[in-house]
This record gives C-alpha cells, structure tokens and sequence, in this order.
C-alpha cells in the first residue's frame, strides 16, 4: 500500500473545480502548502488530514491510498488537463462513453477507455442498464 494523498488531493480539488489558491483559502492555509502537497514535497498535517476527508466528501483511507482517478500516466500537466476535460464532458452531458471520449478530447481508444474504467472503479459514473456502452454520471458515489 503506498501513500497517494498528493495525487488524490489534486485530482480532489480538480474534480470539485477549485485552484490551489482556492483550496488554500478553504482551508485557511496558504497555496504553497497545497503546492507542496500535490507535488508530493510534503505531506498534510495530521490534523488537516480528517479535515480534508471532510471536504472533499470522501473517507480518510480514500484520501490517503486510494488512486482516485489518478494513474502513473497521470502525473504530467497534459494529462491532468484531459481527466478534467472528461469530468467537465461528464458533469455537462450527465452521460459518457469512449467514443464521446474520443471525438471530443481527440483521445486514442484505449486512453479513453481506462479514463472511463477509472471513472467507474471510483465511483464517479455508474453503467447505463439500458446501454452497452454509456456511463451514467454519478452525483451519489459510494465512500
């Protein structure tokens, strides 16, 4: 098991379409801090950690270990930018599927697709009884 809250806290504050200037704010700490975090330089204090499960709705053990959406070939800007683009094509549509994935983020298959199952294990869409194929955006994920 390792410790992913750098990664979890950004996809978090993303998800929830903050800066890190405004989570900062949140938290009343300063955006260096969240900085630090997300690169991974330094950890939360342990009393920030419930404080941040709370905020971001999700439990400690989530924050701390899960992967959230996030994957080894997430860390870079560019694919940040394209797991946000698909939550925001998610959150709008209130339906995905790869090839929506595909033609609106001009993604390959097979990166559109592991967003999808990232999107599905995390709880943040749900499968569309009546399609093969579309995901349904989940407002309710399971902790």
């Amino acid at each position: 098991m390792s410790i992913r809250i750098g990664e979890n806290i950004t996809f978090l504050r993303k998800k929830k379409g903050l800066t890190q200037d405004e989570l900062a704010k949140e938290l009343n700490i300063s955006n260096q801090a969240v900085s630090k975090w997300e690169s991974g330089k330094c950890c939360p204090d342990i009393e920030l950690i419930p404080v941040l499960a709370h905020f971001f709705e999700v439990s400690i053990d989530d924050l701390l270990v899960s992967k959230c959406l996030t994957t080894s070939t997430a860390t870079n800007e560019s694919a940040d930018l394209v797991i946000s683009q698909a939550i925001k094509i998610v959150q709008e549509d209130q339906v995905v599927s790869t090839s929506v994935l595909q033609r609106k983020l001009k993604i390959s298959y097979s990166r559109a697709k592991k967003i999808i199952d990232d999107m599905y294990k995390s709880g943040y869409i749900v499968k569309d009884t009546s399609s093969n194929y579309k995901y349904l955006y989940n407002d309710n994920p399971i902790k």
